[in-house]
């Protein structure tokens, strides 16, 4: 007799329980160990043909065009210099805008309606629904609980804001509870905080470990317990303040590369190389199939390094001493804090492609606004990186007319997204995109 499902969302779930049944694992354990069930989630996606994990990624302090739009050779100008090593796993979208923006407004994940899922989370709620997390929400210095968020429950509630995350040590935490905490969100330490609870989850995790011994086979126990280890390097390296040197372990999820003497760097970026490297932990390793990023926010109260005291200043311009190609001035400032918000993105790009995670993920990049000195949305600089062969990548793709909105419906479609019945749509898909 032929299964029917009602969607391929369903037909995954199903066969995640079929092979947690051969493993003989009780489903409590499972529950409580989200690496084994991110790890059993492995062997259920791993032969699908299409990208199964989205990393979306806001860069805050727009950028100006000409200091950012490639030419259609990738040639690359002062803001896209830091994409070099990375250009030919990207495809650069110029002259689109950001749709529900205005400045001190941070809901640029959101569609047409603010009472709806944020993209992150609808992702989640679709590719990512039986995952450990279902969405992993993270930010840098950033006031961003205003940017991500779930659809309410029920008709004209109020909607739910997801938390995000923007202290490493949080985010570590819940990376561990993963599983234990129920199937939602980014938000909340959730477990794993004081020595008893990480002993518990470690133990947690050895039972599985043993019974995978004796069910799977010594591969997957391997897998797992460099998870583990990729884990527990990283907590190493942030408690001491970056400043261990040793090289981490071999990590089947993937390499910690936390740089040495992080702790006499700027906050700002001690946090920026941490917090890329637990999203992409925890979309190696299969905890979660969504994760998001933001870097900053959007009144421009951090500091990057190089700038002192200066904040605000450096996207507001008290004074522009500057010429930009093409008309208008600008200033020195503002140049150099938007190619460092791009160095940050490039970096991502990179460290993803280091652990080989660009077949399977995409990365998805928007900005706040485009011109931030004249608070424009128009000509914002965006970018999709990755997708294995479902994506067209070492090119430029002009999208005028298109927005926010339209990029994260082309996602959508690659993924396969709006297959599932909790799709929301988003706009339509920028063609020059999808391969």
């Amino acid at each position: 007799m032929r299964i029917r499902y009602k969607n391929r969302f369903e037909k995954e779930r199903r066969d995640f329980l079929k092979t947690l049944a051969a493993t003989g694992l009780s489903p409590k354990l499972v529950g409580s160990c989200g690496l084994v069930s991110g790890m059993l989630m492995a062997r259920v996606t791993e032969a699908q043909q299409r990208p199964n994990k989205c990393l979306t990624l806001l860069l805050t302090g727009g950028t100006l065009d000409p200091w950012w739009r490639p030419s259609s050779g990738l040639n690359l100008p002062v803001n896209s210099k830091p994409y070099e090593p990375v250009k030919n796993q990207m495809n650069f979208i110029a002259g689109g805008e950001i749709l529900n923006g205005g400045h001190g407004a941070m809901a640029r994940y959101f569609g047409h309606e603010f009472n709806r899922d944020s993209f992150d989370v609808n992702i989640g709620r679709t590719i990512g629904a039986n995952y450990p997390l279902m969405y992993f929400n993270l930010g840098v210095k950033t006031n961003g609980d205003d940017s991500t968020a779930e659809r309410p429950d029920k008709p004209h509630a109020p909607i739910k804001k997801a938390s995000v995350i923007t202290q490493p040590a949080s985010a570590l935490s819940r990376l561990n509870s993963a599983g234990g905490g129920g199937g939602g969100g980014g938000g909340g330490g959730g477990g794993g905080s004081d020595s008893s609870s990480r002993q518990a989850y470690v133990d947690a995790h050895r039972t599985a470990l043993e019974a995978l011994r004796t069910k799977l086979g010594q591969h997957e126990a391997y897998k797992l317990d460099s998870h583990l280890a990729a884990i527990e390097d990283l907590e190493s390296r942030l408690s001491s303040g970056g400043n261990n040197n040793n090289p981490p372990p071999a990590a089947s999820c993937g390499s910690i590369r936390l740089p040495g003497g992080l702790g006499g760097r700027n906050d700002f970026e001690k946090d920026a190389y941490a917090q890329i490297e637990i999203a992409l932990l925890a979309l190696r390793c299969n905890v979660t199939a969504s994760a998001s990023l933001i870097f900053g926010e959007d009144q421009h109260k951090y500091v990057v390094p190089g700038f002192g005291g200066a904040k605000h200043a450096t996207h507001h311009q008290v004074g522009r001493n500057l010429n930009v190609p093409g008309g208008g001035t600008s200033s020195t400032e503002y140049r150099d804090t938007t190619t460092y918000m791009h160095e940050l993105i490039a970096r991502t790009i990179k460290r993803a492609d280091d652990e080989n995670m660009l077949g399977s993920t995409i990365i998805t990049q928007i900005s706040d606004m485009g011109d931030a000195q004249d608070h424009k949305n128009t000509n914002a600089p965006m970018s999709i990186s990755g997708g294995g062969s479902a994506v067209r990548k070492g090119r430029l793709t002009v999208a005028n007319g298109s927005s926010n909105f339209d990029v994260f419906e082309t996602v959508s479609q690659i993924m396969g997204a709006d297959e599932s019945p909790d799709y929301q749509k988003y706009g339509s898909p920028i063609s020059g995109v999808s391969a």
